[in-house]
């Protein structure tokens, strides 16, 4: 984390110097700099006399004395208030008393460390989003005892670098953490529960939602390890279920296994299989009203079509229809709607080989998104599942596969993270607007939460929730006040 926010002090004109115990993670740390800025110039990025200028800037020491003529101090070691205070005390006795210190952790109480500082009123968080190099968003925390020409001075500052500053409560997990922290610990119970594999998890994501990243490849980028350490310090603070590490997280990080930076993470350990396999004739049957039937072309020997798509909100009036459609069709794709495939059929679809499978296509309130979340079966076959998977891409459509259970992968998933937002506003720990403008600049997300929740609809999210709520009897689905009483809030 260091040298990224080393890497956006240098570029923004600041001499900066960046120190380590350790002689050879700078030297690291100045190649992955001269690297990245390098690629920056050759993107347009950056000017070639700007780059030159940023390295010429970037200095290293071993030695914490270095430090004691900077005006700004900013700590980034790993997230442990002990550590953390011991570091502190240690600047203390080496800066000049008028040196701002500032620490980038994103879950410990800024008031605590200020105290453990010995200067308070010159104490402050600024916490870098990773990768700190290529986000621009700093979330700016004030202790209790921050002074206001502190606060002002670091304003500045990370406005002169180039960034922008959010201003945010000492809270733990400020507002990233808070939000982004929940969303990738339930994406890997998800995993963990056979729902779906991290790509397709990913996949869902970004498509529906236009993440730039889905939470398993940002967390491989920033390391599992950092992740538990993360959780592990949230859940200390907060004490809450939904912060608590999964035993998939603890296992991956014990075999080394902890991201791009070493053994691989989530993506490389749990693969998706590549299934392929043409989808044939196409015949498709109607019963009722339904949500969404792609418009292709059919086949008029329809008994003989090679794939059956069966549509509407009365397929239950014709599950005889349905289930005896598999003998005469390689593939049936069933249109699920809010409905579970299985309650739909019946034990037919836990048979095996079976080529009975559902599709549902993901909504944003009156708006269809691009995703196709697939329900499989345990014993479906795979050449069923490479005739669905084709089919649908050559719609233009993209497929996570998932089990049939409810929610599948994206409410499962999002409606707690919304309700985790609203619920924020509603205790005014964060306007609604600027948290938005946090998530969508910190974590690279189309929408934040509170626009989401507004785009796909209070009224329909309070149902989805109290049904998923029914079922699971997970409080995060119980609905926020925020949502009960929609937009007027």
């Amino acid at each position: 984390m260091g040298r990224g926010i080393a890497i956006t002090v240098c570029r923004g004109g600041f001499d900066t110097l960046l120190v380590d115990s350790d002689a050879r993670k700078l030297a690291e740390a100045v190649d992955y700099a001269e690297s990245f800025l390098t690629r920056s110039t050759e993107l347009g990025k950056l000017s070639e006399d700007r780059k030159d200028t940023a390295l010429s800037q970037l200095y290293t020491d071993t030695d914490l004395h270095a430090l004691r003529d900077c005006d700004l101090v900013i700590e980034a070691i790993f997230e442990d208030l002990e550590l953390k205070s011991e570091l502190l005390r240690a600047l203390d006795a080496v800066c000049g008393p008028d040196a701002i210190f500032a620490t980038n952790t994103s879950t410990l109480s800024i008031t605590e460390l200020g105290a453990a500082s010995g200067r308070p009123e010159q104490m402050l968080g600024l916490h870098y989003c990773l990768p700190a190099e290529r986000m621009r968003l700093i979330e700016v925390t004030p202790g209790l005892r921050t002074s206001r020409r502190t606060l002002e001075e670091a304003i500045r500052f990370c406005e002169a670098s180039g960034q922008k500053a959010v201003l945010t409560k000492d809270e733990p997990g400020f507002i990233l953490n808070a939000f982004a922290v929940p969303l990738i610990l339930r994406a890997v119970r998800l995993v963990e529960e056979q729902v779906a594999l991290p790509g397709a998890i990913d996949r869902a994501i970004r498509v529906a939602f236009g993440h730039a990243m889905g939470p398993f490849e940002l967390y491989d980028h920033v390391g599992l390890d950092t992740l538990e350490r993360l959780a592990n310090s949230l859940s200390r603070e907060i004490g809450e279920p939904r912060f608590r590490c999964p035993p998939l997280v603890r296992r991956l990080v014990a075999a080394g296994q902890l991201g791009n930076k070493a053994g691989g993470g989530f993506l490389a350990n749990l693969p998706e299989t590549d299934f392929e396999s043409g989808h044939g004739t196409v015949a498709v049957r109607e019963f009722g009203a339904t949500s969404w039937v792609p418009v292709v072309e059919t086949t008029e020997a329809a008994e003989s079509a090679d794939t059956l798509l069966v549509a509407g909100d009365r397929i239950r009036s014709h599950t005889d229809e349905v289930i005896a459609a598999r003998h005469r069709h390689n593939l049936v794709l069933v249109e699920l709607q809010d409905r579970l495939l299985g309650e739909m059929l019946g034990p037919v679809v836990d048979e095996d080989s079976n080529n009975i499978l559902g599709y549902s296509r993901y909504a944003l309130g009156d708006e269809q998104t691009d995703l196709i979340e697939l329900v499989v079966p345990a014993r479906s076959n795979e050449s069923a599942i490479g005739a669905a998977t084709s089919f649908f891409g050559e719609l233009d459509l993209e497929v996570s596969i998932c089990s049939d259970q409810p929610g599948r992968i994206l409410d499962r998933l999002m409606r707690p993270y919304l309700n985790d937002a609203l619920r924020a506003v509603d205790r005014a720990l964060a306007d609604a607007r600027e948290m938005d403008a946090c998530i969508k600049a910190g974590l690279g997300y189309r929408f934040g939460p509170n626009e989401l929740a507004s785009k796909m609809g209070h009224p329909q999210h309070v149902k989805i929730c109290r049904e998923l709520h029914r079922h699971f009897q997970d409080q995060s689905f119980i609905p926020p006040r925020r949502s009960l009483i929609g937009d007027a809030a």
